[in-house]
Order: C-alpha cells, then structure tokens, then sequence
C-alpha cells in the first residue's frame, strides 16, 4: 500500500503557496488519517507549525453567537497541548460576548514559522 502523503502530493504546493482546501470523500475513505499524517508532516519538516483542531463537537451549535465562542475554546484547548510557542498568550483576555471581536482582533504572538491549521468535522 502506497503511504498516505505520497498518495496525495498535490496538496504540497497548495500550503505553500498558503491556499485554502477541502478534502472531500466518502466515509472511512481516510481524511482525517491524511489529515493528521499532514500535521506530522509539517511539524517534524520544520519550516511549518500545524495545528489539528477536530471541530466534530461543535457542530451542534447553529447560532454563530454560540458557536464561534465554542470554536475559539476548541482551537484555544488544542494550541494548549501543541508545542506552538508563546501558546499560553493565546486567547488570554478575550471577551467571548461578541463573536466577531474574536474573529477580527485575536491576536498571536508573531510566529517565525509559517503557521498551518487544519481541521475536520469528523473522526
């Protein structure tokens, strides 16, 4: 069987040019196994920090007013366990009353790597 990432080299240059995409398929088709090698990829490659975020448990949320502040606290718990740098500044002082000020005003300290973060919906 062919590893994972050399079945799917077209993804390569999409991050590096810093594209947005969708992995797309059937069930237990292997996203999230691709999803993940990625991030491993990535991070022990050096020039990239990535970040998995499953999001599966918000998707019951159908007001963005609650979920957005959901899909800050999931990224905020992730960066928590990841070995980004800096990581304890993320999201100290946030007001998760306006979803939108979390969107447009959060910021991270500046990252000397390019930084990557993916996510799925689905383990």
């Amino acid at each position: 069987m062919v590893p994972v990432l050399n079945r799917n080299k077209e993804v390569y240059p999409l991050v590096d040019q810093g594209q947005y995409f969708v992995i797309h398929a059937a069930r237990q088709t292997g996203k999230t196994t691709l999803i993940k090698a990625l991030v491993n990829y990535y991070n022990s490659e050096g020039s990239y920090y990535a970040l998995y975020c499953s999001l599966e448990t918000v998707q019951a949320y159908t007001d963005p007013n609650d979920g957005i502040p959901e899909i800050f606290k999931n990224i905020r718990s992730e960066i928590s366990y990841s070995k980004l740098p800096e990581k304890e500044k993320f999201g100290v002082g946030v007001n998760f009353e306006d979803p939108s000020i979390l969107i447009k005003n959060n910021e991270y300290p500046m990252l000397y790597l390019k930084f990557i973060f993916i996510t799925d919906t689905s383990n």
